[in-house]
């Protein structure tokens, strides 16, 4: 029955997207991103209509994660969030994905913008712990920089969303290296 399916006869019985799963499974994420590639560049115009295609762009932005090119996995994740219909993917995964993209680029203020969405779709307590770890991510950031006001603010904002004492933590050290702040 399912031979009959064009998409499945074009995934299922192309060798990209076989070598390309078979890469990810394995940890293989350089040459997932080259199989990836390959299935997408045979037809991406149909990312509209085909689960398969927008799962290869969401393994691909993965494999791209893992392998620390940050940026050209938020390409693929933000071409998939600005699709209207998404099949098998779950929009909040995909933004909890792109918070932590966007974390790892120093672009605190839209990992938080795309983790607050993540969590209005699903109070999942991953997504609330994760926003904690990118505000205390940005504390640091601020604390590395010696901009004590900015990283205590951020410090204090990670602590209802944390279930650790670690941003009180922060904020001891912080007090103790600027006795500026008041």
């Amino acid at each position: 029955i399912l031979q009959g399916c064009s998409t499945f006869s074009f995934f299922w019985g192309n060798d990209n997207f076989q070598l390309a799963e078979n890469n990810f499974n394995l940890g293989n994420y350089n040459k997932a991103i080259e199989y990836y590639s390959a299935v997408i560049a045979q037809d991406s115009a149909q990312i509209n209509n085909d689960d398969n295609l927008q799962e290869s762009f969401f393994r691909r932005g993965i494999s791209y994660s893992k392998v620390n090119k940050f940026e050209a996995s938020s390409y693929d994740f933000d071409l998939l969030l600005n699709l209207k219909k998404l099949f098998l993917l779950k929009r909040d995964t995909i933004l909890f994905l792109q918070a932590y993209n966007e974390m790892k680029l120093y672009n605190f203020e839209k990992a938080l913008q795309n983790i607050d969405e993540a969590i209005q779709l699903d109070s999942n307590v991953k997504f609330v712990d994760f926003k904690s770890d990118i505000l205390m991510n940005k504390g640091y950031y601020y604390n590395r920089n010696n901009d004590f006001e900015n990283a205590k603010n951020a410090f204090e904002s990670a602590i209802p969303y944390s279930r650790t004492i670690q941003p009180h933590i922060e904020l001891v050290k912080i007090y103790l290296t600027d006795s500026n702040i008041s």
